[in-house]
């Protein structure tokens, strides 16, 4: 009787495969649920960073005009592609787009110029970046005096 025991007490130890097959369908359940939570979540951060992106280099334009008290031109590629150039250094090419996947821009007004006082004499300009799949997007507003607003929508 005690070796029985034994072989008992061993053959009640781990998981069934039930209960393995029980776990997983759980955690595919799970995960098939957080998915769509977690692209949009993605979508949002990566225009949270286009908008950080922009907000700096624009920064920049502005700083450097003030400091050597010249013109700096802020070249838009269009009006609805996320592509922008001040300096080889300070830009948004089509290569550096391939992080900032499922990101939409609309800019609209002409292309800032900040003069060596650091005003935007090019008139108003406005960037639009939206998180596509989502309903969240960020209006970046420049002002003449060379201030640049950010509100989210």
């Amino acid at each position: 009787m005690v070796g029985r025991r034994r072989i008992d007490a061993v053959k009640q130890r781990g998981f069934t495969i039930i209960e393995l097959v029980i776990t997983l369908v759980i955690a595919g359940i799970v995960i098939a649920m957080a998915t769509p939570i977690m692209r949009s979540s993605i979508a949002e951060h990566r225009a949270l960073a286009m908008v950080a992106a922009l907000k700096t280099d624009f920064e920049w334009a502005r700083n450097n005009a003030l400091s050597t008290n010249q013109g700096v031109n802020v070249s838009i590629a269009s009006n609805t592609v996320c592509e922008w150039s001040i300096s080889a250094i300070h830009q948004m090419t089509t290569a550096n787009l391939a992080n900032y996947n499922g990101v939409a821009c609309v800019f609209s007004g002409l292309p800032p110029v900040f003069n060596g006082m650091g005003f935007s004499t090019a008139g108003a300009f406005t960037a639009t970046i939206s998180a596509t799949g989502t309903s969240r997007a960020w209006l970046l507003t420049l002002l003449g005096s060379g201030d640049l607003t950010v509100k989210a929508q």
